[in-house]
Parts: C-alpha cells; sequence; structure tokens
C-alpha cells in the first residue's frame, strides 16, 4: 500500500498515511511514552515524508546511510495517520512544551 491511499480511520476519518518506524508508533501507542526523536527523510512530494527515531536514524548512520536489510527490519516501519504524525513531531521538538501537549 503507498502512503497515497485514502483509508477510513476509527479516531481520525479518512486520511492519506504516514510512514513512521515502529518505534514512533509504540510512543503514539504509549499513554505516558517519551519522546524518541524524529527524523524526516527530505522530500519535496510527500505531504508526510517517511520519519524514524533517533535510535534508527544511529542505524542509519553506522550503515553509512544505507537502508540496508537489517536496518530495515530493525526501524520496522508502519502506517501511521497524519494526526499522529504530527503529534510525534511536535513531542519531538525541544520548544513544544510537550508535557503541556493534551493528546487522547
Amino acid at each position: 500500500m503507498d502512503d497515497t491511499t485514502e483509508k477510513p480511520l476509527r479516531k481520525h476519518g479518512a486520511k492519506r498515511m504516514a510512514i513512521t518506524c515502529r518505534h514512533i508508533v509504540r510512543f503514539i501507542e504509549s499513554a505516558n511514552g517519551k519522546p524518541v526523536g524524529f527524523h524526516q527523510a527530505p522530500s519535496d512530494k510527500k505531504p508526510f515524508p517517511d520519519a524514524w527515531c533517533t535510535a534508527c536514524d544511529k542505524a542509519l548512520a553506522k550503515a553509512n546511510g544505507e537502508w540496508t536489510p537489517q536496518v530495515l527490519e530493525r526501524a520496522g516501519f508502519r502506517q501511521l495517520c497524519p494526526c499522529c504524525y504530527e503529534f510525534a513531531r511536535a513531542a519531538s521538538d525541544p520548544a513544544s512544551h510537550f508535557e503541556t501537549i493534551r493528546w487522547r
């Protein structure tokens, strides 16, 4: 499935899906989780560029910037709705005052 597929979502309605590593998804799913970082692929075409956490970014750097099978397996990319994507991005911004953001 590509990221432009319209899909009805239980909580957020029909939206285009974003792609993030499983660690960002787990952060979103945990009610009291600590932000895991947010790194985006440079893209002019996608409204929500693929994203991954700081730990995955370090694994990617160790692989000389190559998405090797091992790095891809570690990341375990999953779909995320744009609302959750934006929340994860904002929560990882040191200036966002994450503690005061109301979620759920």
